[in-house]
């Protein structure tokens, strides 16, 4: 749950500097979806999650991948 609750902080930030709703950036499924995936983390991993293309990967994904392996490997 913790990873899921930075995840969500990541989204708000990012919607925030884009003048968007956070769920244009991810849905919370879509969240709960990546949370819930093994490491290590990519760009094809993400586009397996439905709702999450090409697109969203290419503008967001940069800001999550990070996030799931460092929290994976405690740096």
């Amino acid at each position: 749950f913790a990873r899921f609750s930075r995840m969500r902080e990541i989204r708000k930030t990012i919607a925030r500097e884009e003048a968007i709703p956070a769920y244009a950036v991810f849905t919370d499924e879509e969240l709960a979806a990546i949370a819930k995936m093994e490491p290590p983390l990519t760009e094809a991993g993400l586009k397996t999650i439905k709702g999450i293309g090409k697109k969203k990967v290419e503008k967001y994904g940069a800001y999550f991948l990070p996030e799931k392996q460092t929290d994976e490997t405690g740096q």
